[in-house]
């Protein structure tokens, strides 16, 4: 159940948190990612690559043609994000768990 609106400093996570359901029947986290799945990797990948937290890169310069692959720069963010991952911090670690995520992170 949603908790009070607060602003988020995150413009894409305050984005998806006004799109919550504020009354009776609630989303299942489950049904709120089904309902909005669609484009939100794309919509994170765009806005990532414009702070500069992504970049696109082609695996040979000589292939103009070949797709290009997305890498994360590295950033002070990223750092930072890495650190708390490595730590261990119980919400996080409960989070990549349920995504999948192993020590590919770190």
């Amino acid at each position: 159940m949603p908790s009070d609106r607060r602003t988020m400093t995150d413009r894409m996570l305050d984005e998806a948190a006004s799109s919550l359901a504020r009354q009776a029947p609630y989303d299942s986290v489950d049904a709120w990612l089904w309902r909005r799945s669609h484009d939100l990797t794309e919509a994170y990948l765009t806005v990532l690559e414009a702070e500069g937290q992504l970049s696109r890169q082609r695996h040979h310069r000589w292939m103009i043609f070949q797709p290009t692959h997305t890498v994360l720069v590295d950033s002070p963010a990223r750092r930072h994000a890495a650190r708390r991952y490595a730590s261990d911090e119980p919400v996080l670690a409960a989070l990549a768990a349920a995504a999948g995520i192993g020590d590919e992170l770190t």
